[in-house]
């Protein structure tokens, strides 16, 4: 195991005050200065040092979990459609060397190298527990939902006053889903950007659910 000189973590990190000026990108920078140094700790940890609960993996359309780990320092561009193997309760934090889109937990957008991702594996099933792309600043959010039996299309009001770079635009599904769910009608993307808008597609319209979209600096 290779020593390790990097500073601790706070255990009160300072953040900004709610509704202050600049508070998304003060909080941005806040958040990077800790997921930097989480990410600088995984990866020094030694891969081959069993005890650690570090692990390597290659993003696959089905990728495992092993048991007991805690951290996953991740690699490829590969989409993950299922998340196996693990836990009850087993929870970790994954780093991203490239650009993977985990649809098993519902991000629908290829992440960022080395954003963080926070699972939790409950009842045989992971779940998305918290996600931290690797950017400078939300510029603009907001929610949505799809009607059950119509709708493919949504365009949405942005209201950034110029065309955002549409690989920078996230939507993901939220709340609970639907019962017996069709893979492809949970599957969104973006389709289109402009100065005052996003459009938001679904190849089908079975299922009603809601959804949150945000757009990255």
């Amino acid at each position: 195991m290779a020593t390790n000189n990097i500073k601790k973590l706070p255990l009160e990190p300072r953040l900004p005050v709610v509704g202050g000026t600049d508070y998304d990108q003060q909080l941005s920078r806040a958040l990077y200065d800790i997921l930097r140094q989480l990410a600088m700790r995984v990866n020094a940890l030694d891969s081959t040092d069993t005890g650690t609960g570090f692990a390597q993996l290659t993003a696959a359309s089905t990728t495992t979990i092993p048991a007991g780990v805690q951290f996953v320092n991740l690699t490829g561009n590969g989409n993950i459609n299922t998340l196996t193997s693990g836990t009850d309760g087993q929870v970790v934090v994954i780093t991203c060397t490239d650009s993977p889109i985990m649809y098993a937990l519902g991000i629908f957008t290829a992440l960022e190298p080395n954003s963080i991702v926070i699972a939790e594996c409950v009842g045989g099933n992971w779940f998305l527990r918290g996600l931290a792309r690797n950017v400078a600043a939300v510029l603009a959010s907001g929610t949505g939902s799809w009607s059950a039996g119509a709708g493919f299309s949504q365009t949405i009001a942005h209201g950034l006053g110029y065309a955002p770079d549409i690989k920078k635009v996230q939507v993901q599904m939220t709340g609970l889903f639907p019962t017996s769910p069709v893979a492809a009608s949970l599957l969104m993307s973006v389709a289109a950007v402009s100065a005052t808008y996003i459009t938001v597609n679904r190849p089908d319209s079975t299922h009603a659910y809601s959804f949150a979209w945000r757009i990255y600096s």
